[in-house]
């Protein structure tokens, strides 16, 4: 069974740390950076916190569309398109 693997960025390749577990890791040491920090770094940390959580829940919505479209094309009995595929699952 192929993997799933998100594409984030210009999808360049991506190494085993970048999933979701590896995300869910981020937030939780940022919940603790956040709960941690003193008085002085509060605010830099509430800011990195909302940037953190944007983009996490972009990464997110890409995985359900992943999935949206996995379930899409097993429903139709399509082929996986390509650009679901990393590149050591393509045809070349």
């Amino acid at each position: 069974m192929k993997q799933l693997m998100l594409l984030v960025g210009g999808g360049e390749k991506l190494t085993k740390e970048n999933n979701l577990n590896k995300l869910n890791d981020v937030l939780f040491e940022q919940l603790d950076r956040l709960t941690n920090c003193d008085d002085e770094n509060l605010n830099k940390e509430i800011s990195k916190s909302f940037a953190i959580t944007s983009l996490a829940s972009q990464i997110v919505n890409n995985a359900n569309t992943y999935l949206k479209a996995i379930k899409t094309s097993k429903e139709y009995k399509v082929e996986e398109p390509l650009f679901l595929l990393n590149n050591e699952n393509k045809d070349d």
